[in-house]
């Protein structure tokens, strides 16, 4: 645990209510009714002067956290206390956040490999440029292999023990591939890495939602998002290095095994309390059943929809760059961190306005003015197309904590794994005909810019869908929301 102990000012001398932490008055001193710390009290030691005594619980976040609780038990920290979720976490949903951050991360390290070191492997590997578009391509399948697992994680294997599996799967399967002999032991090994990145991130987003509080659902996988930048962002800053020497991209991929020091500390978790409670194993037939075909049909819509656009948008926006745009590689880049900047601002408003305003409303604002904004930006040049860039980047971020928490919430625990598997399949289907349609736009002298801003009508109409569609869940158990499971 990590020990705060702060002498500390303050002018109103009540009961501490805040979206951090929320004090009662016991014995002539305060102690924690709802807040994050293992243990905490405030005891007078002067007129208006206190001494702080609290307990962070045991957490891979620590390093952030300490110094983040500590400006704010001292009155500081408004900034920070407007992007906390509207209630306090407990210790075992702040222990669970920090665990599953450094594992996303990891995940998402592994995840990315391929894609950004592939053309530095090809020719040590002697693939042609046929032989990279067909591994690419194939480990797209890797979701075929993710439905039976989340499956089992439905029954009785469980959660706990399957995100291990996942977590190995993708750490093992990944430094396994820095000594591939060839483009088809990569593929392979590859297929079955991202097969357990995709089993791990489902279940990390189905354990942290049925463990945390009602009102930081959205707000916590919000902070997964940001863990999936950094595993990624690591990756791409290493690319840098690839250029020294032949088989420097080997290096990166034996660097994953670091992840299997955090597949150990997995071992400390245990199945949600919720997994625990409901013994019973549902078919997975039970989808198609009245009460789950609707929100099957409309989450896979929704995820379908989202990829259709933004997966090329995100994929193909260099080449748009280079060739429709002209911009050197330089450009490209800051081009990238300048747009890429406002989405971070735009995802923390969102996450906590998903859980104080609601999912419906900020799901449907950044849908409908994240699309109009990103997609103007692909029919335009110079600094309009930087303004719009930046500004449909923030809008369109602040709605993926509203829309990514749909999935998890809206199906009962016994189904929750094997329903988020069924659309994430579908997700895929649209990120590869998203890719297909700017492809053949683009080969049939259209350019990358028009067919991606006309596939922005996608996003447009799913606001819509939202809009009419979706319950909104914001501060509902997730048995009120499922009332079988009650």
């Amino acid at each position: 645990m990590s020990r705060l102990t702060l002498d500390v000012e303050l002018l109103d001398t009540a009961p501490i209510d805040q979206p951090y932490l929320v004090e009662e008055e016991r014995d002539e001193e305060f102690v924690q009714a709802h807040g994050p710390f293992a243990s905490y009290r405030r005891f007078a030691t002067g007129e208006n002067r206190f001494r702080i005594e609290a307990d962070l619980p045991k957490t891979e976040l620590n390093f952030l956290l300490k110094p983040a609780f500590s400006r704010m038990l001292r009155g500081k920290g408004r900034l920070i206390k407007r992007l906390m979720p509207p209630r306090p976490l407990s210790p075992e949903s702040l222990s669970l956040l920090g665990l599953m951050f450094w594992t996303t991360a990891i995940i998402a390290y592994c995840g990315t490999l391929l894609g950004q070191t592939l053309a530095f492997a090809a020719p040590t590997l002697g693939a042609s440029a046929f032989g990279q578009a067909a591994a690419l391509s194939a480990a797209r399948v890797d979701v075929l292999l993710a439905l039976p697992l989340a499956r089992m994680a439905d029954r009785r294997v469980g959660r706990a023990r399957m995100l291990r599996i996942g977590v190995v799967l993708a750490v093992g399967a990944t430094t396994l591939a820095a000594l591939s002999p060839n483009i088809y032991w990569l593929t392979v090994l590859e297929i079955l890495a991202k097969a357990g990145a995709t089993t791990s991130t489902l279940l990390i987003a189905i354990v942290l939602t049925e463990t945390v509080e009602e009102t930081a659902r959205a707000w916590s996988l919000a902070v997964l998002v940001i863990a999936t930048a950094f595993g990624t962002g690591s990756a791409a800053i290493m690319v840098a290095g690839l250029g020294l020497a032949p088989q420097a991209w080997r290096i990166m991929f034996l660097l994953a095994g670091v992840g299997l020091l955090l597949a150990a500390r997995l071992r400390r978790l245990q199945d949600t309390t919720r997994f625990l409670a409901h013994p019973e194993n549902l078919p997975v037939k039970a989808l198609l059943d009245r009460s789950h075909r609707k929100r099957l049909i409309i989450v896979s819509i929704a995820a379908c929809m989202i990829n259709l656009f933004y997966i090329p948008q995100s994929q193909l926006r260099n080449q748009f760059l280079r060739f429709d745009r002209h911009l050197s590689a330089p450009e490209i880049s800051l081009f990238t961190l300048g747009t890429n900047l406002p989405g971070g601002i735009g995802l923390a408003i969102g996450a906590r306005w998903s859980e104080v305003r609601g999912r419906k409303p900020i799901a449907v604002f950044g849908l409908f003015a994240g699309s109009i904004l990103a997609g103007l930006a692909f029919i335009s040049s110079g600094w309009l197309m930087f303004t719009l860039a930046a500004l449909g980047a923030a809008a369109g971020t602040a709605a993926v904590p509203a829309m990514a928490v749909y999935g998890p919430e809206l199906f009962p625990t016994r189904l929750r794994a094997s329903a988020n598997a069924v659309v994430t399949v579908l997700s895929r289907v649209g990120s590869i005909a998203g890719l297909f349609l700017v492809g053949l736009g683009a080969s049939g002298g259209l350019g990358y810019g028009l067919p991606i801003a006309m596939l922005a009508a996608a996003p447009l109409l799913l606001s819509l869908i939202v809009l009419l569609f979706f319950p909104e869940t914001k501060g509902t158990s997730l048995e009120s929301i499922n009332p079988e499971d009650l």
